[in-house]
This record gives C-alpha cells, sequence and structure tokens, in this order.
C-alpha cells in the first residue's frame, strides 16, 4: 500500500496559481485529467514552467506520492533546474521521485538490474571523448586504408546515429553504393567497435537507453515493476527523442512492443498509466544526434485518445521579433499547425535589427560597440549574447569581442570550464593511467603511458600493436608478454622503462582493490612525477581534486573531455599559456563576475537552446556560414538522397527559428560580403 500523504507546509497549489501560470490555457494543462496530453509549447511560452507546476501539482493536489512520478528531460542540467524547482514548490516533498535525463534514467535502470543483462555492478559509461579516442584507435589498428575523408568524429557520428535508431551491426540495411566514406568506414569498424565495447566491460551512451530497451524487452517482470511504480510519467522535448528512447518511453508508459522488436518481447498489463509530453516540433535542431522529431506524431498515434493543448500566448519576444521568427516556419516542414503569438504589443517595440558589412572585423567591432553601449545603458554583461552557427566561429568572434576588452564566457556545459591543471599534458598522463586501472582494456590509454611514461620508440610501439592485434587481446596484454620475453637485464633503457610500467601497474591494481581512489591516486603520482614546475603543481591540484571525490568514476566523470574548451586548439593553447606562466606565475584577468557584471555568452544557437537574454547578436548569417554548408562528404550523400538534403536545409530553418526567438528585447542579424575564415578570406552572400 501506498504511504500516507505526508503533511505539507506549504499552501495549497490552487492559491499560488496566479504566481505560478499566468494564463488559463497554461492551468488548464497542469490539471488536465487526461491519461494522455501533448503540450506544443512555441518559444517563450511557458512550458518548463507548466511542467514544473504539472509535477506540484501532482504532489500537492491529487496527492500523488514522489515514487510513483517519473520526469525525463533532455539533459542533465534541465533535470536539476526541474528538480530544484520543484523541491522549492513542494517545500521538500520530492524524495523518491525519479528526475533525470533519458540516459541518466536508463543508467539507473540497469544498475538496479544489471544481472539480468551480464552488466558489472556500476554500469561504466565511456565518455565521448574516449568513445572518440576508440575510434580512432580502431581506423589505426585498421588492416584497410580508410577512405578519403572518413575521420573518427564522422564515423562515430554514423555509429550513434544507427545506435540511436535502434540498428545494432546485423541490423543495418544493405549497402546502397550512395553512403558517404564515413558511413562506409563506419559499417566497417562497427562490429568491431562494439566487440571492444564488451572486451572493456563498458557501454557507450548510445547504449544506455538500447540496454534499457532491451531489459524491459526481454524481462516481463522487470516491466511489469516499473509500470506499476510510475504512475505518472513527464518527458520534456519530446521532439528531440531518438527512436530508440521514444520506443523505451513508449513501452514503459505502457504501451506494447513495436513490430520488429526481438523475440520475447513483453507485452504486460498494470494499472492505468498518465504520460504528460511537451513537445515543439518547430524546435527540433538535433538530427544529427539521432533525434527524430516525427515521434511527435508517433505520440499522438500510440497513446489513444490523446489531449492536444497548444500554447498560443508567447510572454518572451517583443512582437517585431516574433513575427520575424515566424515568417521562417513555413519553410521548415511542421509536422502541426499552430497559432502562437506575443502578448507585446507593437508599439514603441525595437524591431530586429539587419546589418550588413564591408568584412568580418568590421562586423565584430560593431558587435563589441553594441554590447560596450548596451552595458553602459544599464544592462549586465550576462544578460546578452552572441550566438553562432559553430563552435569555429565562436572562437573567432570570442577572440575579437576579447581584444575589446569585453568579458566573454564561451560556449561551456553547465558544469563549467575545466581549470588550467586539467588541461596540462602531465595530469592528462595520471588520468590514463587511472583509466587504465579501471579498465585494463583500455587500448588508447595505454597507448598513452607507453609512449610518455614507457618513452617506447616507434617501431617498438608498432610491433606491441601489431602482436595485440594478431592475438586479439589488449595493447597492454601484448606489451606485458613483450616484457616478459625480454632477459631480466637485457633490452636497454626502453626495456627498462617498460617493465617497470607494467611492475607499476599490476601495484596499482593491488592498490585499487585494497584502497580505491584515495590510495591509489596518490600512488600514480608519486610514481610518475612531473619534471617541470608547472606540470608539478598540475598533479597537486590532480591529487587535491581527487581527494575530494568519493570514487574513480566520479573523478573520471567530472571533467570527461581534456577540457570544457571549445576545441583541441583552445586546449593546446590553455596548457601552453600554463606551462609558460608557470605555478602562479601571471596575474589572473580580474573577474567581472565579482565586479557584478557577468560575462557575455558566447556559444552556439544549438547550445542556446532553452536559454535567453535581454539581447542577442547573431553575426554571419550568409550562404555556408548560416545555413552551414555540409561537409564535402555529407554533401555529396545528400545529393544522392534528395530527402536528406531537404531534412537538412529544414533543420537550418527551425535552428535560425531557435535563434531568434532567445531574446526578450532585442535581436541583431549580421552578415559580412567577406570573411576571414581560416586564415583566409573568402567573398560571402547574405
Amino acid at each position: 500500500p501506498s504511504p500516507p500523504p505526508r503533511r505539507l507546509r506549504h499552501a495549497p497549489l490552487v492559491a499560488q496559481e496566479p504566481a505560478i501560470v499566468p494564463d488559463a490555457l497554461q492551468s488548464e494543462a497542469i490539471k488536465s485529467a487526461s491519461n494522455s496530453v501533448l503540450l506544443l509549447a512555441s518559444p517563450g511560452t511557458g512550458k518548463t514552467r507548466v511542467l514544473r507546476a504539472r509535477m506540484a501539482y501532482l504532489l500537492l493536489r491529487e496527492r500523488v506520492p514522489p515514487e510513483k512520478i517519473l520526469a525525463v528531460t533532455f539533459t542533465q542540467h534541465a533535470a536539476h533546474e526541474l528538480q530544484r524547482h520543484v523541491h522549492r514548490m513542494v517545500d521538500g516533498a520530492l524524495e523518491g521521485a525519479w528526475v533525470g535525463s533519458f540516459h541518466a534514467t536508463c543508467l539507473r535502470m540497469l544498475r538496479e538490474n544489471h544481472q539480468l543483462l551480464a552488466l558489472p555492478a556500476q554500469v561504466p559509461v565511456l565518455p565521448p571523448s574516449e568513445q572518440l579516442a576508440l575510434v580512432r584507435e580502431l581506423l589505426r589498428n585498421s588492416e584497410h586504408t580508410p577512405r578519403a575523408g572518413a575521420g573518427a568524429a564522422g564515423v562515430l557520428r554514423c555509429i550513434t546515429l544507427w545506435k540511436e535508431r535502434g540498428q545494432m551491426p546485423p541490423d543495418l540495411p544493405p549497402p546502397t553504393g550512395r553512403e558517404s566514406a564515413c558511413e562506409v568506414e563506419a559499417r566497417r569498424l562497427y562490429p568491431m567497435y562494439e566487440e571492444a565495447l564488451r572486451a572493456r566491460g563498458v557501454l557507450d551512451v548510445a547504449g544506455l537507453t538500447l540496454a534499457a530497451l532491451r531489459l524491459l524487452r526481454m524481462e516481463p517482470r522487470v516491466l511489469a515493476h516499473y509500470r506499476e511504480r510510475f504512475q505518472h510519467v513527464l518527458v520534456d522535448e519530446l521532439q528531440d527523442t531518438s527512436v530508440v528512447q521514444y520506443d523505451w518511453l513508449h513501452l514503459l508508459s505502457g504501451g506494447t512492443a513495436r513490430k520488429g522488436a526481438e523475440a520475447g518481447a513483453a507485452d504486460v498489463a498494470g494499472p492505468a498509466q498518465s504520460i504528460f509530453a511537451a513537445a515543439d516540433d518547430d524546435q527540433a535542431i538535433y538530427s544529427w544526434r539521432g533525434a527524430d522529431r516525427a515521434n511527435v506524431l508517433r505520440f499522438c498515434r500510440d497513446f489513444g485518445a490523446v489531449q492536444v493543448l497548444r500554447l498560443p500566448n508567447s510572454y518572451r519576444c517583443p512582437a517585431h521579433v516574433y513575427a520575424a521568427a515566424q515568417a521562417l516556419l513555413p519553410q521548415s516542414g511542421s509536422l502541426l499547425p499552430k497559432k502562437a503569438h506575443t502578448t507585446k504589443p507593437f508599439e514603441k517595440q525595437t524591431r530586429v535589427q539587419l546589418r550588413g558589412f564591408w568584412d568580418s572585423e568590421e562586423e565584430a567591432k560593431w558587435v563589441a560597440a553594441q554590447l560596450h553601449a548596451k552595458r553602459a545603458s544599464g544592462l549586465r554583461y550576462d544578460q546578452m549574447a552572441v550566438l553562432v552557427r559553430s563552435a569555429e566561429h565562436a572562437r573567432a568572434i570570442g577572440a575579437a569581442l576579447r581584444a575589446a576588452r569585453l568579458p566573454v564566457a564561451f560556449d561551456t556545459e553547465p558544469k563549467g570550464q575545466a581549470p588550467w591543471w586539467w588541461a596540462s599534458a602531465d595530469a592528462q598522463h595520471a588520468v590514463s593511467a587511472l583509466r587504465l586501472v579501471r579498465s585494463p582494456a583500455d587500448d588508447e590509454s595505454a597507448l598513452v603511458l607507453l609512449r610518455k611514461w614507457a618513452r617506447l620508440p616507434d617501431d617498438v610501439l608498432d610491433a606491441i600493436r601489431l602482436s595485440a592485434r594478431r592475438s586479439r587481446r589488449p595493447l597492454l596484454h601484448a606489451a606485458s608478454a613483450v616484457a616478459a620475453a625480454l632477459p631480466p637485464s637485457g633490452g636497454g633503457d626502453a626495456a627498462a622503462r617498460l617493465r617497470r610500467l607494467i611492475s607499476r601497474f599490476a601495484a596499482w591494481q593491488r592498490t585499487a582493490r585494497a584502497g580505491g581512489l584515495h590510495a591509489l591516486l596518490p600512488l600514480v603520482l608519486r610514481d610518475y612525477p612531473a619534471e617541470a614546475p608547472a606540470g608539478a603543481e598540475a598533479l597537486r591540484q590532480l591529487g587535491r581534486f581527487g581527494g575530494r571525490c568519493k570514487t574513480l568514476a566520479q573523478l573520471l566523470g567530472t571533467y570527461r573531455q581534456p577540457t570544457k574548451l571549445l576545441s583541441p586548439a583552445a586546449l593546446d593553447d590553455a596548457a601552453a599559456a600554463a606551462a609558460a606562466r608557470g605555478p602562479g606565475g601571471g596575474s589572473r584577468p580580474p573577474s567581472y563576475e565579482e565586479a557584478g557584471g557577468g560575462s557575455v555568452r558566447v556559444l552556439t544557437v544549438h547550445r542556446s537552446k532553452g536559454l535567453e537574454w535581454e539581447v542577442v547578436f547573431l553575426p554571419g548569417w550568409e550562404e555556408g556560414m548560416f545555413p552551414m554548408r555540409p561537409a564535402a562528404d555529407d554533401a555529396a550523400a545528400a545529393a544522392a538522397e534528395p530527402a536528406r538534403k531537404n531534412d537538412w536545409v529544414q533543420e537550418e530553418w527551425r535552428l535560425a527559428y531557435v535563434a531568434l526567438t532567445r531574446c526578450h528585447s532585442l535581436a541583431a542579424i549580421t552578415f559580412a560580403s567577406r570573411r576571414l575564415w581560416s586564415g583566409q578570406w573568402r567573398t560571402q552572400t547574405p
């Protein structure tokens, strides 16, 4: 039986509704008694507020026990924000509810049932940076010469897209001859990639939802348990879900297995469940990650008598900006009709600014001057943003703004930018040692240590890699075999360094088993100290940071990439600057946050989704920049398949729609006739 509802000091939700919801349509959505609700919410119409209030309404008014509620979001940052706001609204009566991203929720489900899929108890997850490193290793060790244009990032993207569609290597359709070079290489490497994951005992990010879906399909009792537990399911950003995520959601929320599911898929009856999904197909901009906006239509088909509620009133954008954004939608391929309008009057509203410049340098100077002027008029820097189509453009204009003495915060994840010491080579080598202890089959980390700490020459490394490939064993195992075959005092200095590394690795494994991270990390840092002062300081900082982490998984998961800066080039710059300064060297620039002005955000339009500012600047609206010109390999594939090209063009229109609707008062679009790009001037067309 469900526990009795706890006594709440919080006032009844009905008394707070005027402060929580500004219009009757939002209130109708919050109180809906339908078991299937699709909330179509255009930008600024209060979708996030409705989700929070809906969850609070279930807890406070309907007296739903928290453990009966599941809320899934597109990102973990959005989940944290939802949990934080609802926790405050219900005076803390949220304990027991599951609130997380699709991937985090599936990981939790897998850890609760890891034995059924023969997974380790912690279900280790390979972060994206290490997935990319694994693909690079597979390409490097391949006996075939990769096709021109088939880079590791493109190959990994193809594999991820297949997994988000539920297509494992045996499920791929026969090749048509129109595939891009990346698709050809990905098709060849996909089985090896999956085998490498199994050898390491890890899942990749896309594999989390796929494994959770397989769990529900294969284990009727597990499916019945979760259906019984989660009587109310809330979903944010339905248009950004992949096919696999939607199938998982559909099955968990009372649907049945789809046609084509594996044998033994469960069709389990259970108590009536309620599902409440928020979506806007006009803001679907993540198809490159595997998202399928057609899931919005599938929802209407798969959940019976769906109550479709449209929120037409936008409280964010000024009238002229909203009208300009709406004019883009006929080109975007909308799936569901909507009629939205702004509540702000046209009178005395600033029109969208559109400015053209001779070159990108003039454009950047104008944007900088406008930012300075807006700050002088009373706006804080953190109330303004510069949104661009690509990370490369963000780096270029960000550098120009910093040269104009503007405080700039680059495109970073919610956890923030990694500190300088994490970007240092010495810290990264030590982290590679920790990763190798976690998974001795991690060939990329093993290669780092064999190169940097054992300092093996290239011919020896090539021989070890060839031996590993022929024996189908991890690189470290092959290196151990080479070390064991050498005479005790033979082989020279390189052999001595290799024997020492193998010996110390065995000691690290014993230490990790006995004492965990807090015993392992000091030993690694003691065995291989840094030579330069800056490196020594970086290792000290790593040691202090490791002391604050409870587990090795927590340390490795905090900064999943070498840095949260924008690119490998930025990483190299940060590391070089840190080495040049030395520990404590140089002066720290003044903190604009401490001064009260914040920083101007410079980020891609994709990363701006769900955010808003008073003023946004949108530079680079030129053919090839925005809309972005696809890579040559993608362009060739799109030319061979007109439907793919049409989808890409429509998504660029939706991306422009998202960019324009981020502002509260002013949007400024700029373009240049000449742009400095990759060190060369090129002529642009607006």
